[in-house]
C-alpha cells in the first residue's frame, strides 16, 4: 500500500491507508518508531585499528525516502570487532580495509562498557543506535587466498608461509611435497661425514 501511494506521487513514506482508522494511524507512528532503530547491518571496513581492536564501517545499504530517492549512509567509527576466544587461547584475524561484513548492534550504549571492559552502566539512554555496533567478519567477500578449512575427515591449511612457536607433537605419518629443513639442515641434501658405511650411500634419502 505504501508503495502505491509513493508511485503516485506522495511525499514522505506515509500510505494512503495511514489516515483511514486510528489503528493505522498508530501503526504508522510505530512503524516510523521503530525504523529509527539499528539491529543489524551490513557493512564495509574503511579503517583499522590493530591496537585499539576497532573498525570505521559503511553500511551498504542505502537509505531511501518515500519517493524512493536514495542517501548515501555515513561511516560509523570505532566499533570493536570480534575475536573467537576462550580464555587466552584465541584465533586471531585483523579485519582488512575492504573486507565486509555484519554489524551486530548492541541494544544499550556500550561506551563506558568499551573502556572500563568490567561491567558497566550505560553511558547514556542511547538505545538501538549504530554506534554500539560490534563488527563481525565475513560476508559477501572474495575467495580467500588463504584459509584454515575444516572438513569431515580432512582439515587443510593453505598459507604461503606457517609458523608453530613451542612443541609439536605428531602422533601418525608426515607426508611433506617439498623440502624439510631442521636447524638449516635440508632433509633432502644433508650429507654425514666421517662416517664408514655399510652397502648403503650416506646422506641419500632411500625411497
Amino acid at each position: 500500500m505504501a508503495e502505491q501511494g509513493n508511485q503516485q506521487g506522495f511525499a514522505g513514506q506515509q500510505p494512503l491507508a495511514a489516515g483511514t482508522t486510528p489503528y493505522n494511524a498508530m501503526a504508522f507512528v510505530f512503524e516510523q518508531l521503530l525504523a529509527r532503530a539499528a539491529f543489524c547491518k551490513v557493512v564495509e571496513v574503511k579503517a583499522v585499528d590493530s591496537e585499539a581492536k576497532t573498525v570505521d564501517v559503511l553500511p551498504l545499504l542505502k537509505q531511501v525516502d518515500g519517493l524512493g530517492n536514495t542517501t548515501e549512509q555515513l561511516t560509523v567509527f570505532g566499533l570493536p570487532y570480534i575475536a573467537l576466544q576462550a580464555g587466552t587461547t584465541a584465533v586471531e584475524m585483523t579485519p582488512v580495509v575492504g573486507d565486509r561484513g555484519l554489524c551486530i548492534v548492541v541494544d544499550r550504549d556500550i561506551s563506558s562498557l568499551k573502556e572500563n571492559k568490567a561491567p558497566s552502566q550505560p553511558g547514556s539512554r542511547r538505545r538501538n543506535s549504530i554506534s554500539d555496533g560490534v563488527y563481525i567478519a565475513g560476508l559477501f567477500n572474495e575467495a580467500a587466498e588463504q584459509y584454515v578449512r575444516i572438513a569431515p575427515e580432512q582439515i587443510t591449511i593453505k598459507a604461503p608461509t606457517i609458523a608453530v612457536e613451542g612443541d609439536l607433537t605428531v602422533t601418525g605419518n608426515i607426508s611433506a611435497q617439498g623440502d624439510v629443513q631442521a636447524g638449516n639442515i635440508s632433509l633432502k641434501t644433508h650429507r654425514h661425514i666421517g662416517v664408514t658405511t655399510g652397502g648403503g650411500t650416506s646422506g641419500t634419502p632411500v625411497p
